[in-house]
């Protein structure tokens, strides 16, 4: 027997409890065979029981392109295969002019075989770095799914001719519970294969057996499964059986198909969670000799896995719903609609009222876990205009512990009044406060202040800020995200939309002072005594009035809407509608 050891990618073998080397008299190895390509990888045998008919082995890579040949000349085998980083794709050729076609999916491949004059040097390879690195990897990493799985058509052992009942331990990566498996070739008693060169019998010598394989797959995958069934004699019917152990595997599906042709029998089958062994079983049911008679009859040919639904990641997410399949940390992405952001700069008075003072358009993309948890943050915004000599910082709050921020980038904090944190979030907050700002002089952003009539438009650009958080958050926390100022460098003048509450850090002596009508007691702040805001937090994009342009002039409708708590002329900001807007006092 001559042996070919090969790296495969995972799929379940137990046959490979310890490596083996060939010994044989009559092989020899090429002057270029490296011994060096052994260390570090793994091996299992692939095996010919009877190799006289076979004349040649080519392998090719993916491309086409051969790169390796395993000659049979007069018993001796000539090696010339280099190693191989990817699948390749193995083609039989036999004396006859015949040929059989195997893809394997290979990381590596590589060909060992010891001779006389090298036993020594071989065994020593062996001892030392072949074995420990097989060893090492007695627990294979596991795929999500397996699209093609590694002596199908069970083409190995290689048969010369009729069929041969064989030790399972000479049949890679079939078992059966009687220990034994029965391959024929094709055309035997006139049946030809379906696939290849060789197919399987279900029932080796007994009436009871179970032929069977393992996957190793990951929980949360879903495969799609297909294996040709046929009679042999007549009518036989089999049971395609599915599950995390033999015992525990449920039947899938029922295979009764007559001995005329071969049928294909498909379905899908979902790793539960836990179940990282998966047993793909095969049980006969009856066949045509009898009910209670089954020795004979249920060939299989050809089983395959195919990838339905991947979870590369192991999240519980499939591939197909996850935005993010090889991150086990993310999963999910959440966008927000476009609200605009409108401030009167001049509080605790009103000022103009003109609310063009800054207008920063913004939205957020939140990234989630499988739990539809928050684990990073996106801010997006745009300063419009800033329709005053005023310097004004923005900021952003959440109702979380700064310390769940493992860092904010793409800020702007350069003017020096701002203490912050290492990760980025506003310090000398308490515990329950998270604030952040993106800007500290929104300025920069745009050179005019984009609120004169009839004068030229400033350009704006948009922004954004990233925020990654050390632990996931609650995603509730995303209708609590709230904007608010800071002005002329005093973090003390803050200002937020009404009845917000504020940081801890704001100058709480201001509040019932000019035209401000805020009480603590209450929770009321940010108001005027007729229940006005000094800034508006508004859905979608916003036309701004022009500069001295109290905002009531150019929204008609805004003082009955801000009155009434929003319960009519809910869309004054629709500037489309003409009764909500006097055009000649708007911006744009």
């Amino acid at each position: 027997m001559l042996s070919l050891l090969v790296l495969f990618s995972c799929e379940k073998d137990s046959h490979l409890s310890e490596l083996t080397i060939t010994e044989s008299s009559n092989s020899q190895v090429t002057t270029n065979f490296d011994f060096s390509m052994h260390q570090s990888v793994e091996f299992i045998t692939q095996s010919w029981e009877d190799h006289s008919e076979l004349e040649l082995i080519d392998i090719f890579n993916l491309n086409g392109i051969k790169i390796g040949q395993l000659s049979m000349k007069n018993t001796n085998l000539e090696i010339n295969l280099p190693k191989a980083k990817s699948s390749v794709r193995i083609v039989y050729r036999y004396r006859d002019g015949s040929d059989f076609t195997e893809l394997l999916p290979i990381e590596h491949k590589t060909v060992f075989i010891a001779t006389e004059d090298i036993t020594a040097r071989a065994t020593a390879i062996s001892t030392s770095t072949t074995q420990s690195a097989f060893k090492s990897s007695s627990s294979p990493v596991c795929h999500t799914c397996i699209t093609i799985l590694n002596n199908a058509s069970g083409e190995t052992p290689f048969i010369s001719s009729g069929l041969k009942v064989l030790s399972e331990s000479a049949v890679p990566y079939w078992h059966h519970t009687d220990g034994e498996v029965e391959i024929h070739v094709s055309g035997t008693q006139g049946v030809p294969s379906h696939h290849g060169r060789q197919f399987i019998e279900i029932n080796a010598s007994s009436d009871d057996g179970t032929l069977y394989r393992e996957a190793c797959l990951v929980p949360g995958s879903t495969i799609g499964y297909s294996i040709w069934h046929r009679g042999r004699r007549g009518v036989d019917a089999a049971i395609i059986k599915i599950g995390g152990s033999l015992a525990a595997a449920a039947a899938k599906d029922t295979m009764i198909t007559d001995n005329t042709n071969w049928v294909e029998y498909t379905g899908t089958y979902t790793v539960p969670a836990g179940e990282t062994t998966t047993i793909f079983a095969f049980e006969a049911l009856f066949s045509a000799q009898g009910v209670n008679d089954y020795r004979e009859g249920n060939f299989v040919d050809h089983f395959q896995l195919t990838c339905i639904s991947n979870d590369s990641d192991l999240d519980g997410i499939s591939d197909e719903n996850d935005e993010f399949p090889n991150d086990i940390l993310r999963s999910g992405i959440v966008f927000s609609d476009t609200s605009t952001l409108a401030v009167e700069d001049l509080w605790p008075y009103k000022g103009d009222y003109d609310f063009n003072d800054l207008v920063a358009p913004y939205s957020y993309k939140a990234i989630t876990n499988a739990s539809n948890e928050v684990v990073d943050l996106v801010i997006y915004y745009e300063i419009k205009a800033r329709g005053g000599a005023s310097q004004i910082g923005l900021g952003f709050s959440l109702p979380a512990n700064p310390d769940k921020v493992a860092s904010i980038s793409g800020q702007y904090l350069n003017s020096g009044y701002l203490n912050t944190a290492i990760n980025g979030t506003e310090s000398g907050t308490n515990s329950s406060e998270l604030h952040f700002f993106v800007e500290d002089n929104v300025a920069r952003q745009i050179d005019g202040w984009n609120t004169f009539a009839n004068h030229s438009i400033y350009p704006s650009s948009a922004d954004s800020i990233n925020i990654l958080f050390n632990e996931p958050n609650n995603i509730s926390m995303l209708a609590n995200l709230n904007p608010f100022v800071v002005i002329n460098q005093d973090r003390g003048k803050e200002i937020r939309t009404i009845d917000q509450l504020p940081s801890s850090l704001v100058n709480s002596e201001l509040f019932g002072t000019g035209d401000d009508d805020s009480n603590p007691i209450s929770n009321q702040y940010f108001r005027t005594v007729d229940g006005l805001p000094w800034m508006l937090n508004i859905p979608g994009n916003f036309n701004w009035t022009t500069e001295n342009t109290n905002i009531e002039d150019g929204y008609l409708n805004f003082r009955n809407w801000y009155v009434s708590k929003g319960e009519v002329h809910e869309s004054w900001h629709d500037d489309s509608n003409p009764e909500n807007v006097n055009q000649g006092r708007l911006f744009n």
